[in-house]
């Protein structure tokens, strides 16, 4: 750690807020840390808590060892003005393990390090693919909260556990409230199952187990978080649920986004002239959350656990708070917007920012009827996929387009659950929890979107977020991008007004047949 940082962190200890005398030389573990929340997290922790250490579950991924991934993670924008400041090869201990594997994968040691040292968990792998299969989440999501949970029972000097869920992990029911629902089958039935079975008969029968659930992430993520609740008596926990998380709103950096999950592979792809039609009701509410007000909700939560807790041990306040405090931190029971808001912010910012990477001029539309959305997906994906990959096989090149709308299509499918229902929330615990803070609280860890946020204002850094953290495309290739935006837009109304030309002289060809015929 050099002197600039002792300076930023260590000023006087009695100048720390609340939050910050909580995390004062904590020891942290992580897991899920190299994921999108959970490199806003890391970061914000080492920022602004003065942390001792950080704990960090890694396990071996793609070729790539645990130390190329945590030197991966640290080349990135998110660590780019931390690292300048704090030494975090000192500050982040990897430790080598897997969620999916008995006991976390940890070896004696790593386990026993644990054990003696952690203050605060913070519970956030999964696997946030909504296809992926039934055995895979059940070990992820369910097996591995289990083996977490165990391991805290562990921790003698623990302070708090935070798990991180989704807003939607209940979303059969009609509005979601801030409680733990009853399971939709008990872990131990679920595993009982996963372990029978082959992948093939698991696949055969997922359909069947998630019942009225729409994939098995989010069925595995409320049966998760029943097993908190089954775990919780002896420990300090909390629940954290957001709802569509988004690109960063300030911290460390505007716009950070690295994921083409949910809405943003939805801008992206219509921004980049590749997604030209979405099932979606564009009066729905889009509940979109900023990635870093999500890490500052959960890094109060925690606070608030031990706070609770002590609470409770001291009978000087109210001592009928749940078990465990669950946060549904969404935005749209306080300040809505809609999906038709969301294209209509996009396609206000997005001119103003084009990208030389655009594929096709700009051509989108929500359809809320599920008829027109198939005609327009033919219309607009599969037939120019086919004409443009007829084209390359001319010219001797490989065809990729319909491979490509192919992709987009069940991209599309696994959102449609989510784009064309509606959802409702209550969330008095979360606003509950802004305001217990102090005002250099609220400032310093502002996770307050319920109600004079702007989302105008928000949408400008988030697609510069997805144009340079995301597409690759720095700024000062807006100028080329002008330029092609020009020719495709050009292009494009050279090809309609063809295919309109075409279409009336066929409506008049025919008319003129059907009148002679009359004639006659």
């Amino acid at each position: 750690m050099d002197a600039e940082y002792l300076d930023d962190f260590n000023d006087n200890a009695v100048k720390d807020t609340e939050v910050q005398r909580f995390y004062r030389g904590t020891n942290v573990f992580i897991t899920g840390g190299s994921g999108f929340i959970g490199n806003i997290l890391i970061e914000k922790l080492l920022r602004s808590c003065n942390i001792n250490k950080i704990y960090l579950l890694l396990r071996p991924k793609r070729g790539k060892d645990i130390n190329k991934r945590l030197e991966d993670m640290f080349s990135g924008p998110v660590f780019e003005n931390i690292k300048k400041k704090v030494n975090l090869h000192k500050k982040i201990q990897i430790v080598t393990g897997d969620c999916a594997e008995k006991e976390l994968g940890l070896s004696a040691e790593d386990k026993a390090q644990l054990i003696n040292n952690i203050h605060v968990i913070f519970h956030g792998a999964a696997t946030v693919r909504f296809d992926e299969g039934l055995r895979q989440s059940t070990n992820i999501n369910v097996r591995g909260t289990i083996e977490i949970l165990k391991l805290a029972k562990q921790m003698p000097n623990l302070k708090a556990v935070v798990h991180i869920s989704t807003a939607f992990s209940n979303c059969i029911h009609s509005t979601m409230v801030e409680q733990i629902y009853p399971p939709a089958m008990h872990y131990k039935e679920l595993i009982a199952l996963v372990d029978a079975l082959k992948d093939d008969q698991l696949d055969k029968i997922t359909d069947t187990v998630l019942g009225d659930y729409p994939n098995t992430y989010i069925f595995t993520k409320q049966i998760a978080e029943s097993v908190i609740e089954e775990f919780a008596n002896d420990i300090p926990i909390a629940i954290v649920r957001p709802s569509i998380v988004t690109g960063s709103a300030k911290e460390p950096i505007v716009g950070w986004i690295n994921n083409m999950y949910g809405v943003t592979g939805i801008i992206a792809g219509a921004a980049l002239g590749i997604l030209r039609t979405l099932y979606c009701n564009p009066d729905n509410t889009a509940d979109l959350v900023p990635v870093d007000y999500v890490a500052n909700c959960s890094i109060v939560a925690a606070w608030d656990v031990e706070k609770r807790r002590n609470n409770m041990i001291n009978n000087s306040e109210d001592n009928n708070e749940d078990v465990v405090p669950v946060f549904n931190y969404v935005s749209g029971t306080d300040n809505r917007i809609t999906w038709r808001d969301v294209m209509k912010f996009t396609e206000e910012v997005g001119p103003t920012v084009p990208s030389p990477k655009i594929i096709w001029h700009y051509w989108f539309t929500l359809n809320k009827h599920r008829s027109l959305h198939i005609i327009y997906t033919y219309l607009l994906h599969y037939l120019p996929a086919i004409m443009i990959d007829f084209i390359r096989q001319l010219m001797g090149k490989k065809p990729m387009m319909m491979k490509v709308y192919q992709k987009v299509e069940k991209f599309s499918m696994v959102l449609r659950y989510f784009t064309i229902k509606q959802f409702e929330f209550t969330n008095d615990n979360t606003k509950d929890l802004f305001k217990k803070l102090s005002k250099k609280d609220q400032d310093l860890f502002n996770f307050d979107i319920m109600s004079k946020y702007d989302w105008r204002a928000y949408w400008k850094g988030y697609i510069i977020g997805m144009r340079v953290y995301l597409v690759g495309d720095p700024m000062s290739t807006i100028p080329e991008g002008r330029k092609k935006v020009l020719k495709f837009k050009i292009i494009h109304y050279t090809l309609v007004s063809a295919v309109l030309c075409f279409l009336v002289f066929i409506a008049w060809q025919l008319l003129s047949v059907t009148h002679s015929i009359l004639v006659k």
